[in-house]
């Protein structure tokens, strides 16, 4: 993840076109039971246009969630550039607000039950920058991958939930409610107490 892809207009359009239908058949139909032949004709591809780009309609939305964590990683890149923010909370409050924008990948991430791809996208980004901050987990190198693997899997249930009924808090609350579950749960565990 995280490359720079010089994509020409056509790879552009096959992949909206082909992700766009995807999505309005899963609307219908469970992933499983969308058969490729399906998916080109609603798509308006070719099957040769199809394997070009992608191995598998699983790809379809590997790639679309890809877009999306390439172009999120670049956006809080630019911003940390120029702003150097000093704690977690503008990291965790972009992403909620970003995601807000991204229904119908949730929505297809859910149908799809490729929930997977989501944490792995969270996984890289909080890999990314937990080095630029650790006020929302204090360090301890030899639990890390742990501690990141539950603090990527909690930000995508609570999203896939938030999602799941109907959005009703904004981003900000979300990120305030997530900032303060982990703040609560870490001085619950940990906090004036020795660790076993």
């Amino acid at each position: 993840m995280y490359t720079k892809q010089n994509v020409d207009k056509r790879i552009q359009n096959t992949r909206r076109w082909t992700f766009e239908a995807l999505s309005m058949l899963m609307e219908k139909k469970d992933f499983d039971a969308i058969s490729v032949t399906e998916l080109i004709e609603k798509a308006g591809i070719s099957r040769a246009t199809f394997y070009r780009n992608y191995t598998d309609k699983k790809e379809v939305i590997t790639i679309k969630v890809t877009e999306f964590f390439n172009s999120f990683y670049d956006e809080m890149t630019t911003y940390y550039k120029k702003r150097r923010p000093l704690d977690e909370r503008v990291l965790v409050y972009a992403f909620f607000t970003r995601i807000d924008k991204e229904e119908k990948i949730i929505n297809t991430i859910i149908k799809a039950d490729l929930e997977k791809l989501m944490i792995d996208g969270l996984l890289e980004i909080i890999n990314y920058y937990h080095r630029k901050f650790y006020k929302l987990i204090k360090n301890i190198d030899s639990n890390e991958t742990y501690i990141f693997q539950i603090i990527a899997s909690s930000v995508w249930y609570l999203v896939a939930n938030w999602h799941k009924e109907g959005k009703k808090e904004s981003p900000k609350e979300l990120a305030r409610i997530y900032l303060y579950s982990i703040r609560s749960i870490y001085k619950a565990l940990f906090e004036k107490r020795s660790i076993v």
